[in-house]
């Protein structure tokens, strides 16, 4: 008989490998174009003020950051989404 899945406050710990995998390329799949969209107006905008532009080397290594916290936290990643996505149609509003 097997052990019932013990009880946590976040849920993480005990997610199987399955459901991380799902969160680490649902993450990349809805990461990766907010990021670009996200790098693409700093340079824009910020990129003029400054002698080079923001390197793609940022870029990557933000979604690959999101990547990793898809796996590691299945159930905080679409929270992070959720807040990265209010804050770009909060700076649209101001624009």
């Amino acid at each position: 008989m097997t052990q019932p899945r013990a009880k946590t406050r976040d849920g993480d710990r005990d997610s199987p490998p399955g459901e991380r995998l799902a969160a680490a390329f649902g993450a990349l799949v809805f990461f990766a174009p907010l990021l670009f969209l996200f790098w693409f107006l700093a340079n824009s905008r910020i990129a003029w003020l400054a002698e080079r532009p923001i390197p793609w080397q940022y870029l990557f290594a933000a979604i690959g950051a999101s990547t990793l916290l898809g796996f590691a936290m299945p159930r905080l990643t679409p929270a992070v989404f959720g807040w990265i996505a209010r804050g770009f149609h909060w700076l649209a509003r101001l624009w």
